[in-house]
C-alpha cells in the first residue's frame, strides 16, 4: 500500500495479494494499492481503491421530531443492510428535563434482508416540558447469535408549551 489506509480489521497479505479480514469500523476509506514485479527494470502498477463500509442496521430521521400543539410527531426510517432477516424492535422515547420518558412509539417486526428505508411514523400528546427524543433500533438474527444496535438523538431539546 503507498497511500492512505484499509478499514480497521481489514489486512493486506502482501504475499497473496489479497485483503483479509472484516471491517469493524463504519466510514469511507481511501487508500492506494501498488505492484510491482520482478523484472529489470520493475514494472510498476498503481490503483486507487476507496472502500464504504456501512452499518448492518440504521435508523435515520425521515421526518425529524417537530412540536405540534401539544404533541411531538415524525418519522423514522430502519433498513437492514445483512443478507439475514432481521427480528427488530424499534422504540421511540421523549425524555422530559426531570428524566421521566413517554413513549412515542414501540414496534416489533422482522425487517427482511436489504430492506432499506421502511417508515415509521411516531407521535404522542405530551405535557408541557421540554424532551430530548431517542429512537433505538435493536436488532437479533438468533440463528447467527447477532445483535445490532441504532441510535438517533435530538441534538437539543423540544419545547412543548400547550395543554
Amino acid at each position: 500500500m503507498s497511500k492512505g489506509k484499509l478499514p480497521p480489521g481489514l489486512q493486506l497479505n502482501a504475499q497473496a495479494g489479497e485483503i483479509v479480514g472484516a471491517p469493524t469500523t463504519v466510514g469511507e476509506y481511501a487508500f492506494t494499492l501498488e505492484a510491482t514485479d520482478k523484472s529489470q527494470p520493475p514494472q510498476l502498477a498503481q490503483q486507487d481503491f476507496v472502500v464504504q463500509v456501512i452499518a448492518p442496521l440504521t435508523i435515520v430521521w425521515k421526518e425529524g421530531p417537530r412540536v405540534e400543539g401539544n404533541a411531538i410527531n415524525g418519522r423514522v426510517a430502519v433498513s437492514n443492510y445483512t443478507s439475514d432477516t432481521f427480528d427488530l424492535t424499534v422504540i421511540i422515547v421523549a425524555v422530559n428535563e426531570i428524566g421521566r420518558a413517554t413513549a412515542l412509539r414501540y414496534q416489533k417486526l422482522d425487517l427482511a434482508s436489504g430492506l432499506v428505508d421502511f417508515e415509521i411514523p411516531f407521535g404522542s400528546t405530551l405535557p408541557i416540558g421540554k424532551y430530548v427524543v431517542h429512537a433505538d433500533a435493536i436488532a437479533e438474527i438468533a440463528s447467527k447469535s447477532a445483535i445490532y444496535r441504532a441510535r438517533q438523538q435530538t441534538p437539543r431539546p423540544l419545547e412543548v408549551t400547550q395543554q
